[in-house]
C-alpha cells in the first residue's frame, strides 16, 4: 500500500498538480519539538554527558542537520516562524505572551485543506494567556480590565491557528501532575510528569490513526528541558539517577559547580549541580518518550509512511560565556538539533550542512506531502536536501533578538537587542548600540576569540556588515530598541501591525 501511494504522488506530481492527491496517499508528519534542548545534550551530536539512544536511532534511520538555527532564540517567536514560515516582524510575533493577528494562517490550516487530521499537544505559548492585559512595557497589569478565568485555556478559534485535536496549555512549569485543556476551559490534570503524558496522549493518538484512510500532522511539543531545575520535583528519580554528577563543562563555561550566571534582565543567579543534573535529565527523559511514541508508529505499522521530525525551539547556555538561559547570538542558543526520517525515502546515516531556520519547516513539510505552499513565505523549501535529489542551499540567515526581556518590550539591556548573520562558518551580530561580535565556527566552535579588531579579518567584518542591512531590509527590519514594538499591540497584547505596517 505504500509504495502504491508513493506512486500515485509521484505519478500526480509529473501531472503538475499535487493537490489533487488524496489525504490517504499522502506522509503522515509526527513534528515533535522540546523546549531549550542544547545540541551537546544530543550524544549523536557529539554531547558526553547523557545518551540519547532514540534521537540517534533518527540520525541512523534519517538526515541529521549541523546547521539547524533557532534564528529568534525565544519560545513565542522561534514558535511563529515554525507555524507560518515567516520572519517574526512580518507576524508581529517578537516578544512572548502575545497573540497573533487573527488573519495569521498557519502551518495546520494548510494541512488541513490537503484533507489532513491535524493535532497539537503539549505546550502551545502562542497566546497572551495570564499576562493578557498587562502593559506591553513592564509587568503591570491595565486598570479596569476583566480577570481571565482559565488562562491556559486556548479556544478551539482561531487561537489555535488551525489545529483540530487539542491536548494543550500555553504556558506553566509545573512538570509533575500539570493541567492542559481540551475544547473546553475545565482543566484536566495529567499523572506522573510531563512528557510521559504527552507520549501517552500521542501513542492514543497515533493508535486510533492505526487503520485510518487520513493521513495526519500532529505536532508534540514537551516543556522539558525549561527551567524549573529542580530535582524529582520536575523529573523521574529514574531519569536524574542515570546523569552522572561528574557533569562535564565545555571549555566556554566555568568549570566548577556552583558558579555565578546572568540570564535575561540581567538577572544573578547561582547555576548549581542539582540544576545541570535535572537539565540533562529532563532530556534524558525527552528522548525516553520520544522512544516510546517511535516503537509506537512500528508497532501500528504507521512508521513507513510517516514523516518524523525532531528539534526544538531553541538552546540553552547553561553557565556557557557565563550566561543562563537564551536570547543571546552564541551557538548553545541558536544552533539546535533537528533529525528528519522517513523510511524509504530519506537515506540513512544522512548529515547535511545546509542552514535550516524555523521558517524552512512550513514550505519544506509542504514539498514532502506534496501540497502547494501558501506564496508569502519567508521560509525556503529544503526538501531536496532532506531526500539528496538536489543542492537547494542559501549562504547565510538573518539571526535576532528584539527585546531585553522575554515578555515585555523593554530595553535596558543592549546586549539582549542584537541581529545579525550566520553561514556555515562565521556567527556575526550587531547590538542597537552597535557593539558587535564576530566569530569563526570551524576554527573556534566555543566562540571564545572574537574577531572584531582583528585586521586580518577585517574583509569578513565588512562582509557581514553589507549582508547584514540586506537581510534587514528584507525582513522590514529597522533594527529599533524593543520599546518601539509595543504599538505593535493592542491592549489583549494582541498583534496589530508589524514591520510591513498595519493590519
Amino acid at each position: 500500500m505504500r509504495f502504491a501511494a508513493l506512486a500515485t504522488l509521484a505519478f500526480l506530481f509529473l501531472l503538475g498538480d499535487p493537490c489533487l492527491v488524496s489525504a490517504s496517499a499522502r506522509p503522515n508528519i509526527l513534528f515533535i519539538f522540546d523546549d531549550q534542548h542544547r545540541k551537546d545534550a544530543v550524544s549523536c551530536y557529539g554531547g558526553v554527558n547523557i545518551q540519547t539512544p532514540n534521537i540517534d536511532r533518527l540520525a541512523r534511520e534519517g538526515i541529521r542537520f549541523t546547521n539547524a538555527l533557532s534564528t529568534t532564540p525565544i519560545c513565542t517567536p522561534y514558535r511563529g516562524m515554525l507555524m507560518t514560515g515567516k520572519y517574526p516582524t512580518h507576524t508581529g510575533l517578537v516578544v512572548n505572551f502575545v497573540n497573533p493577528h487573527r488573519g495569521e494562517r498557519g502551518i495546520a490550516d494548510v494541512f488541513n485543506e490537503a484533507g489532513y487530521h491535524t493535532g497539537f499537544i503539549g505546550k502551545w505559548h502562542l497566546t497572551s494567556s495570564v499576562i493578557t492585559h498587562h502593559s506591553m512595557l513592564e509587568p503591570k497589569q491595565r486598570p479596569n480590565t476583566p480577570t481571565i478565568e482559565e488562562p491556559e485555556f486556548v479556544p478551539p478559534d482561531r487561537s489555535r491557528l488551525g489545529f483540530q485535536y487539542w491536548a494543550a496549555f500555553n504556558f506553566h512549569m509545573t512538570f509533575r501532575h500539570g493541567t492542559y485543556y481540551r475544547d473546553t476551559p475545565e482543566p484536566q490534570t495529567y499523572p506522573g510528569y510531563e512528557a510521559e503524558w504527552m507520549a501517552n496522549d500521542a501513542i492514543e493518538f497515533l493508535e486510533q490513526h492505526e487503520h485510518s484512510d487520513q493521513s495526519f500532522f500532529l505536532m508534540v511539543a514537551p516543556h522539558y528541558p525549561h527551567p524549573l531545575w529542580r530535582g524529582e520535583t520536575d523529573v523521574p528519580p529514574e531519569a536524574l539517577a542515570a546523569v552522572t554528577e561528574d557533569i562535564k563543562l565545555p571549555p566556554n563555561s566555568k568549570q566548577e559547580l556552583p558558579f555565578e550566571v546572568v540570564s535575561f534582565g540581567g538577572t544573578r543567579s547561582l547555576l548549581t549541580l542539582e540544576q545541570v543534573r535535572t537539565y540533562y535529565a529532563m532530556c534524558t527523559n525527552v528522548d525516553e518518550n520520544l522512544g516510546r511514541v517511535l516503537d509506537c508508529l512500528d508497532r501500528t505499522g504507521l512508521a513507513d509512511n510517516t514523516i518524523v521530525v525532531f528539534t526544538t525551539d531553541h538552546g540553552e547556555q547553561l553557565g556557557s560565556h557565563g550566561r543562563k538561559s537564551k536570547m543571546v547570538p552564541f551557538e548553545e542558543s541558536i544552533n539546535i538539533p533537528l533529525l528528519v526520517r522517513w523510511p524509504g525515502n530519506i537515506k540513512p546515516g544522512t548529515v547535511s550542512d545546509a542552514l535550516y531556520t524555523p521558517m524552512d519547516h512550513l514550505p519544506t513539510l509542504c514539498a514532502l506531502a506534496g501540497l502547494d505552499s501558501p506564496n508569502d513565505l519567508d521560509g525556503m523549501d529544503l526538501s531536496s536536501e532532506i531526500l539528496q535529489s538536489g543542492k537547494v542551499q542559501r549562504d547565510d540567515v538573518l539571526i535576532a533578538h528584539y527585546m531585553s526581556t522575554a515578555n515585555y518590550c523593554q530595553a535596558q539591556h543592549a546586549e539582549l537587542q542584537w541581529r545579525g548573520v550566520r553561514s556555515k562558518t562565521h556567527t556575526y551580530a550587531k547590538n542597537i548600540n552597535g557593539a558587535e561580535l564576530l566569530f569563526d565556527n570551524i576554527g573556534d566552535p566555543h566562540q571564545m576569540n572574537p574577531l572584531v579588531g582583528d585586521q586580518q579579518h577585517r574583509p569578513m567584518l565588512e562582509a557581514m556588515r553589507k549582508r547584514l542591512k540586506q537581510l534587514l531590509s528584507e525582513a522590514h527590519d529597522d533594527l529599533l530598541p524593543g520599546t518601539q514594538y509595543a504599538n505593535w499591540f493592542d491592549e489583549t497584547r494582541t498583534v496589530i501591525r508589524t514591520g510591513r505596517g498595519d493590519f
